[in-house]
């Protein structure tokens, strides 16, 4: 009965998400400020962060160059499913119903902290892990950083992971350079984060 129960909470989780628009923020997954540098292949800018915008460039810098960014968006693609395994809450900071969460946004001190109750076999999309544990879910259609995972208490179980997107805008060093949003993929190198 208790996979049963899961299944068919699998299958409403997915007709939800289906439904439910991306979700994007402006901050980075992990703390401190993410540095990258170019590789080998040729890096293509694009128009807007989506694979699907046009192209807006061809980033040509020496290979281990650092890159230059004004601005991140981490992007919920297809968002992963909790599912309650017993009665229980979560604790979050609850920004309401939105698609986009801006960094100012996001460190403002007037998000609301709640506790959101679930009964066994409701379903809550994970979006995406952000740091030290806590991670965004969207909860009852809104956007919550839930500041610990209820699947360490036995609470929850993970049944679909995520799948994310982090993408930097371009800034170039001169007026010359290609400027654009750069989907940060392997043929971008990762360095130390500055803190």
């Amino acid at each position: 009965m208790r996979t049963l129960l899961m299944q068919a909470a699998v299958l409403v989780g997915l007709a939800l998400a289906a439904a439910a628009p991306a979700f994007e923020c402006g901050v980075t997954p992990g703390e401190g400020i993410m540095r990258f540098a170019a590789g080998t292949e040729p890096l293509v800018l694009r128009s807007a962060p989506s694979c699907l915008a046009a192209e807006a460039g061809t980033l040509e810098i020496p290979e281990g160059a650092e890159i230059r960014y004004d601005e991140v968006r981490f992007r919920t693609v297809a968002p992963g499913l909790l599912v309650a395994a017993a009665d229980g809450s979560l604790v979050g900071s609850s920004y309401g119903p939105v698609s986009y969460l801006s960094r100012d946004d996001y460190i403002a001190f007037g998000a609301e902290v709640r506790e959101f109750a679930f009964a066994a076999g409701d379903t809550i999309e994970y979006l995406m892990y952000r740091a030290e544990g806590d991670f965004f879910a969207r909860v009852r259609g809104d956007i919550v950083a839930v500041h610990s995972l209820p699947e360490e208490h036995g609470l929850m179980t993970r049944v679909r992971e995520p799948v994310t997107e982090l993408w930097i805008r371009v800034t170039p060093a001169d007026e010359a350079g290609a400027r654009g949003w750069l989907l940060v993929t392997d043929a971008v190198r990762e360095l130390p984060r500055a803190f």
